[in-house]
C-alpha cells in the first residue's frame, strides 16, 4: 500500500518538472508569434538535429528499441566521412541549425569519429555526443579535450542503474566498470558529462543512489527518464505503478538534498497520478489553485517540428520514439532534403494538432498534459490526435463510445 507522503512527493516532482519546462521561456515566446507562421507549425526548418553516424554497436542492450533485430546494427550503409562532412556543412550553412547531437549505434566505433567532431567544431556548432562509454581510450579522451568547448558541448553517457548489478543486467557483464572508468577519464580532462539513466525494473531498487555516484565522479548533470515498453520482450523491464511512485518520492528527496546536481527527470507523469485516488485529488487541488487554459490554436505537438533525426542510412524522422516506414519523411540518399521537407505535410506526425483536432479536448486535465505524446498516440491508435497509449482516462472514454 502506497503511503500518502510518497504520492504527495511524487506529485511534487511532477509539478516541479512542469514548472521547469513550461513557464515564459522559448517555447511560449514562439507560441506568441505563431499566428504569422503556417497553421499548426512553429518552424519552417528544423534547428536541432540528431545524426546517427553509425548503425553499429558493440553492445546489445536488453531495452534497446532495436533489440531482436540484428540486421539493424549492420554498418554497411553508414555514410562515408566525406558524406558526413558535406551533410554537416549543409545543416549549418543552409539550414542554420543551432545544435547537433552525434549518436549511433555507438559512434566511437567509427575510426573517423574524431575527424567528424573536428569538422562539426569548425562550424562553431554546439555538440552533444551520446555514447555508452565502454570503448573510449585515454587517447580518444585527450583528443576530445582539445576539440570540445566545455561551455557549449557535452558528452552524454548511458548508465542504467547506480550499481554494477543493475547496469550489467541491461548492457552485459563488465559494461558498468568500463563506463565508470571512462567517466573518470573524461572528468580528469575536464570534459563536461551528463549521465543518462532509465527507471526500469532492474534499476528501480536503488536508482536514487545515482546522486551519490554523480558526486563521487564529479558529474553535475543527470537525466532520468522512465522506460517505456516498445516490444513484447521488453515487458519484464516495465516498472509497476507502486515502484514508479516510490522511486519518484526518493528521487525528489535526493534532488532537494543535492541542488548542485542539475537533474532532469521524466519518471512520473499525469497518467500515473490519475490512476491513484490521492494523485487525482492532488491534481484537482493544483488545478483549483492554478487555473489553466490552453489557447485554441496552441500547437500540441511536443517539439513543434523543430527537430529531426537522421539515421545512419539517411532516413529522416521527426521523432526517435517511433521510427517506422510510415513515419519516415524520406531518405537523403535518394531525395534532396528540400524535396523531402516540401512533402512533409503528408507525414502522420505533420498533421495539425491543437484543441480543434485532439480527441480529448474536453478533458479537464488537458492543460496539464497538453494531450500527451503524439508518438505514443500514433503507435496505439494510428492517429496523433488521440491521447497517448498510457492515458487510462481516454481508454475509458473510448470504451464508453463503443458501448
Amino acid at each position: 500500500m502506497l503511503k500518502k507522503q510518497y504520492i504527495k512527493s511524487a506529485f511534487q516532482l511532477f509539478a516541479d518538472e512542469r514548472k521547469k519546462s513550461s513557464p515564459n521561456t522559448g517555447l511560449s515566446c514562439v507560441q506568441k508569434y505563431k499566428r504569422s507562421l503556417p497553421v499548426g507549425f512553429c518552424h519552417s526548418y528544423p534547428n536541432t538535429v540528431s545524426l546517427k553516424v553509425t548503425a553499429d554497436c558493440n553492445l546489445r542492450c536488453k531495452h534497446c528499441y532495436y533489440s531482436g533485430k540484428p540486421a539493424v546494427y549492420n554498418p554497411d550503409n553508414d555514410f562515408s566521412s566525406e558524406d558526413i562532412f558535406k551533410l554537416i556543412d549543409f545543416l549549418v550553412d543552409d539550414l542554420n541549425i543551432l545544435s547537433l547531437t552525434l549518436t549511433g549505434g555507438e559512434p566511437f566505433l567509427r575510426q573517423d569519429f574524431t575527424e567528424i567532431i573536428c569538422h562539426a567544431k569548425t562550424k562553431n556548432l554546439p555538440l552533444v555526443i551520446q555514447t555508452n562509454g565502454t570503448i573510449l581510450t585515454e587517447r580518444n579522451i585527450k583528443d576530445l579535450s582539445e576539440i570540445l568547448y566545455p561551455k557549449t558541448d557535452i558528452i552524454h553517457i548511458s548508465l542504467d542503474g547506480a550499481d554494477r548489478e543493475s547496469h550489467d543486467s541491461i548492457r552485459g557483464k563488465g559494461a558498468f566498470d568500463k563506463t565508470i572508468k571512462t567517466i573518470k577519464l573524461l572528468r580528469k580532462y575536464n570534459l563536461p558529462v551528463q549521465i543518462n539513466s532509465t527507471l526500469n525494473s532492474a534499476s528501480a531498487k536503488n536508482l536514487e543512489n545515482l546522486f551519490e555516484l554523480c558526486d563521487s565522479l564529479k558529474v553535475n548533470r543527470l537525466s532520468i527518464s522512465k522506460f517505456h515498453v516498445c516490444h513484447e520482450n521488453h515487458k519484464y523491464l516495465d516498472v509497476s505503478l507502486e515502484d514508479t511512485i516510490y522511486c519518484a518520492h526518493k528521487i525528489h528527496k535526493k534532488m532537494k538534498e543535492n541542488p548542485h546536481i542539475f537533474a532532469k527527470t521524466k519518471i512520473i507523469d499525469i497518467h500515473d497520478l490519475l490512476k491513484l485516488a490521492e494523485g487525482k485529488k492532488l491534481l484537482d487541488e493544483y488545478l483549483e489553485k492554478h487555473p489553466q487554459k490552453l489557447h485554441e490554436d496552441e500547437c500540441l505537438s511536443c517539439h513543434n517540428h523543430n527537430k529531426i533525426v537522421i539515421s545512419a542510412k539517411g532516413d529522416i524522422f521527426l521523432c526517435s520514439t517511433y521510427e517506422s516506414e510510415d513515419t519516415c519523411l524520406g531518405n537523403l540518399r535518394k531525395t534532396d532534403f528540400y524535396e523531402i521537407w516540401e512533402n512533409r505535410l503528408s507525414n502522420p506526425y505533420f498533421q495539425k494538432r491543437d484543441l480543434s483536432t485532439v480527441k480529448c479536448k474536453d478533458c479537464k486535465y488537458i492543460p496539464l498534459c497538453g494531450a500527451g505524446c503524439p508518438a505514443s498516440a500514433y503507435k496505439e491508435y494510428g492517429d496523433i490526435n488521440y491521447a497517448p497509449a498510457e492515458c487510462s482516462y481516454f481508454k475509458e472514454y473510448i470504451r464508453g463510445l463503443n458501448g
